[in-house]
Formats: C-alpha cells, structure tokens, sequence
C-alpha cells in the first residue's frame, strides 16, 4: 500500500518543500544556514505576540529570514507553533531586537524557542550539532536502517526513527507470523523538540491519518505485501518517528518475528 500524504497549514498551504525546488547547497562557514535559540541566542516574551531576542546576528535584519516560533509549557510540552505566513506574518526591529508574530498569542507559555535561516557566522565545532548544512537533495538518499526481531513472543514493541532534518520516509514491513500469534503495526508521530529524548517524547497515532487504515495486521500484509509498505512521499515535519509492534495471541509461543526496512530522504 503506498499512499501520499499531504501535511497542510490553516491557509491550505502544503507544508515543506517540493523536489521541483531543492534549496539546500553550502559547506561549512559559507552560504547560509539554520540557528535556533536557545542555542545559538536568546528569545524572551516581551508582550503577547513579540519577543525580544538576544545574541542575534547584528546582520539578521529581515523578518523573513525567521522561519517559526514555539511556546512551551514548564514540563516542555508544545502549547503552540507560529509559522511566518500570511496569517501570522512575523516583522522584525533589528534596533530594538523585537520580533513581532501577527495574530500570535503566546499566553502563559514558560519558553519560547525561535528558528531562523541566516547567513553563517562562522563555523566552529561548538556549534556542529545544531547548524543544518545544505546539500542538493537530488538523489541523497540515506543508508538504509533495519529492524530485526525473530521468534518473538506476546509484547509490545517500539522502534524510534529520528527524521533529522529529513522530510520523506519509507517503511517496509516483512512479516513472519509464525503458527498462532499475530503481529499489529501502527505508526505514530511526535512533534517535540525541545531536547527530549525519543524514546520519552509524546506521541500522536498517525497510522489512519497517513495511511488510511488503523492499523497493519499479519494477515494485512500475508494477503498483500504491498499492505507492509508505509511510504510517505510527502514532507512531514514531525521530530520522530516510532513503530510499534503489538505481538499477541502467541500463548508460550515464541515464533513469529518482523523486519522492518527504513529509507529517508530530503
């Protein structure tokens, strides 16, 4: 089953980029690059909708350069995310370093987290973890990860994928239910980014959203093989990834097992 997905913001936007137009291109300390504070500066609520920022590139001057605004809760749950649209159309004073969100309403949030696309400052080690650099997306395919499990018994298990920048994703289910037991998949997304490990993070159960079922079974999959195949071949924008596998009705079997094939691209 292959089945495209298309992520849409409230103005009927479709979100990410499109392969008709790759923007990515530049090595370390030219070109342009992705900062985010509180990292590379920082960002305080000073009003409902503005932020005054703090250790921004003094030639950081246009509003468009500013790519999206989060507002966290004290527990580092998401209550929020404000992208520079006609909606919330963000302008920024370099003189006073406020950046305003249009229509945006931060309310109580315990931290904001700002991204932008700027030109670099300069590349040190320091800073390699959290700059993105560019490269052409035309065939950059990734090498591929797979997940093995045989002869397993009841239980529930999960597998975490990092999308790391990434915006296409694969999956390739192969199924081995062996006599009795039987293997339930879903598939489930997590837009928290703040740190959080993945294996902690909150996730949503995206598999009937994206794939139009509640889930993929063994015998989904033993009548079909095409049924295994997860391919989202839209952006998406969510941090992580997780697929988890419901083994049940095995008894004190052990004897069913799965592999799991990812691919990922820009």
């Amino acid at each position: 089953m292959s089945i495209r997905v298309k992520m849409i913001d409230a103005l009927g936007e479709v979100l990410g980029a499109s392969w008709a137009n790759p923007v990515k291109v530049a090595l370390f300390g030219t070109g342009a690059g992705d900062y985010h504070s509180p990292t590379s500066f920082t960002a305080t609520q000073s009003g409902p909708n503005t932020i005054t920022l703090s250790g921004v590139n003094p030639t950081i001057n246009n509003a468009s350069e500013f790519r999206a605004v989060r507002a966290y809760n004290a527990t580092g749950g998401l209550l929020g995310e404000w992208r520079n649209s006609g909606r919330y159309q963000f302008s920024y004073n370099a003189t006073t370093s406020i950046l305003t969100v249009a229509n945006a309403n931060f309310g109580s949030a315990a931290s904001l987290a700002v991204e932008l696309h700027a030109e670099h400052r300069g590349w040190s080690p320091s800073e390699a973890a959290w700059q993105d650099y560019q490269v052409n997306p035309e065939h950059a395919w990734t090498a591929e990860n797979q997940n093995v499990a045989a002869t397993q018994g009841d239980g529930t298990t999960p597998y975490y994928y990092d999308l790391d920048m990434y915006k296409f994703q694969g999956f390739q289910i192969t199924d081995t239910p062996g006599a009795a037991g039987d293997n339930t998949y879903t598939i489930h997304g997590s837009w928290e980014d703040n740190g959080t490990a993945d294996t902690a993070a909150a996730y949503v159960d995206m598999t009937l959203a994206w794939f139009n079922v509640a889930s993929v079974t063994s015998g989904m999959i033993a009548a079909d093989a095409s049924a295994g195949v997860l391919e989202l071949d839209e952006a998406i924008t969510c941090k992580f990834i997780k697929i988890q596998v419901v083994r049940a009705n095995d008894g004190a079997a052990t004897d069913g097992g799965w592999t799991i094939d990812q691919r990922r691209t820009y």
